[in-house]
């Protein structure tokens, strides 16, 4: 072997051990970056905190949820299906959760409710989450001038809708009444829209939340 093949021989063997040594550091890094991905057949489970004051003993499955300020929805949490504890500090609940599911767990003056979406089959449209978490019996979101529906609710339901991606002020109403507007939001290709109505002084608060 020459000089020239022994010093390739040996900068090949340093190569490989210096990739044994980043190689685990490098996807420690992604890990920590993306997060740990969800098995398949995992349920999905967030808390929206609907009250005025700060949530902050919650959990899901066993799994502490962060500190939630009032009118703040958590990250989701994946679990295996099954039966799971959800938990608000001062409330608590046994539910049983179906794979491939979405849970939004709304908390308010009259305790936890669970609601269950399951995922759209269509990823070129924007999906529009629409929670009534207020007293009236039907809430309508309508395009802002109130000349298209979107969806509608009643007292402590929701209702979805897919639509076409677009920039878009909405308004959500009573009956022909309006009774508060958004904010104009960019309604994206394949993401989720959550907006949650919530009672305020005067009119309903509204919540965007995006996923």
């Amino acid at each position: 072997m020459t000089d020239v093949d022994s010093l390739r021989t040996r900068q090949r063997g340093w190569l490989a051990l210096i990739l044994l040594f980043i190689g685990p550091l490098a996807w420690a890094d992604d890990a920590a970056l993306y997060g740990p991905e969800a098995p398949p057949g995992s349920a999905f489970v967030r808390i929206f905190n609907a009250t005025p004051t700060t949530l902050a003993n919650a959990s899901i499955g066993g799994q502490a949820v962060e500190s939630l300020d009032q009118f703040e929805a958590s990250d989701y949490v994946f679990l295996p299906a099954g039966e799971h504890v959800i938990s608000t500090g001062t409330e608590q609940r046994s539910e049983t959760l179906a794979a491939d599911r979405y849970y939004t767990v709304t908390v308010d003056a009259g305790g936890l409710q669970v609601h269950s979406l399951s995922p759209p089959d269509d990823g070129l449209k924007a999906l529009v989450v629409f929670y009534n978490l207020t007293a009236d019996e039907a809430l309508q979101l309508k395009t802002e001038d109130g000349s298209t529906q979107i969806a509608e609710a009643g007292a402590g339901a929701f209702a979805t809708r897919e639509v076409n991606p677009l920039r878009i002020t909405l308004g959500v109403f009573s009956g022909n009444q309006p009774v508060a507007t958004t904010e104009p939001v960019n309604l994206a290709r394949g993401r989720a829209f959550s907006l949650f109505v919530t009672p305020g002084r005067g009119q309903p608060r509204l919540t965007w939340v995006v996923d």
